[in-house]
Formats: structure tokens, C-alpha cells, sequence
């Protein structure tokens, strides 16, 4: 898969996304990446009204993929391993989402990883939606997954899985 989809994953990060999409069947519709949320950060007035521009243009928060279907938002973190900041990430982004997209479908937060910090599993689990979906949880090709939401999904569009040129 070509680096161009995934601007800003680490290539481990390409790595668990793509075998995490050739291991869950097609629930959604189409995803989108690198999704721009948030106002970004201004850097002040001493700069010219253009430089302030980059300045925020740059600094917005990225969420990773986004899946869609008509009836409800899917925001996933992928990383290695989930610790503080991907927990920071999955609380954040579905407010900073709605903010930035006005929404009335429910939106639910995955964490798709290897691995959960240590002292940090207790942690994730208390937040009412954001799911963990850890490596090991991950099917072979062809066997559905339940998400911890209770969705079944399906196997994933081809389109997905190949890039975009």
C-alpha cells in the first residue's frame, strides 16, 4: 500500500491498519484519512496574515481513518501501543469532530493495536465509547468481527486496501 493514503501513519501503524482491514468484514461505506478536526493554534500577530494561516493550517489535530455508514461514524487511533495519547486521542476526537463536522449520527472510537500500556487496560475500559481492538483480537480473513459496540462488520471494499495514485 502506498505511503500517499496514509500521510502521517508510522509504517508499523500501515502495517496493523492493513492487516486489520483484510482481517474484518465490510461494514462501512468508505472511509476517509488523515481527517483534519479542531481550529488548530495560532502563532500570534507578529506574523503576516498568510504565515499565521500555515501556522493553524498545520497544527489542526489528525484523526487517523474515519469510517462511515448511514448510520453511524467510526473514528479509529491506530498505533503500536495504545497508551496515554492514544487515550487522549479516542476521548478527544468525536468532540472535536462534531465541532468541526456538525453530526447526528452516533460516532464510536476504536483503538486498533498491538498493545495496551501497562496499568492503562483498566483505563480504557472505562470510557463508555472507546473500543480497543487489540491485535490478538483480530480474525483471519473471512471470519466476521463483533465490535465492542455490538456491530458486526464485513469484509472491507478492495478500494480500501489499494491506494490512491
Amino acid at each position: 500500500m502506498a505511503k500517499a493514503k496514509f500521510r502521517h501513519l508510522l509504517k508499523p501503524d500501515i502495517e496493523l491498519w492493513e492487516q486489520f482491514l483484510k482481517s474484518t468484514f465490510n461494514f462501512y461505506d468508505y472511509f476517509e484519512y488523515d481527517v483534519a478536526v479542531g481550529t488548530g493554534r495560532p502563532i500570534g500577530p507578529v506574523y503576516t496574515t498568510e504565515i499565521q494561516q500555515m501556522a493553524i493550517d498545520l497544527s489542526v489535530r489528525r484523526i487517523d481513518a474515519v469510517g462511515f455508514t448511514s448510520e453511524v461514524i467510526s473514528i479509529f487511533e491506530i498505533t503500536t501501543k495504545a497508551d496515554l495519547r492514544a487515550l487522549g486521542q479516542a476521548v478527544a476526537y468525536p468532540q472535536l469532530y462534531r465541532d468541526t463536522y456538525p453530526e447526528t449520527r452516533p460516532i464510536a472510537t476504536y483503538v486498533v493495536t498491538r498493545r495496551v500500556g501497562t496499568d492503562l487496560e483498566k483505563v480504557f475500559v472505562s470510557q463508555p465509547r472507546t473500543h480497543v481492538i487489540t491485535f490478538k483480537d483480530l480474525t483471519a480473513p473471512g471470519q466476521p468481527i463483533t465490535l465492542p459496540s455490538g456491530l458486526t462488520i464485513r469484509r472491507l471494499r478492495r478500494s480500501d486496501l489499494e491506494s490512491e495514485d
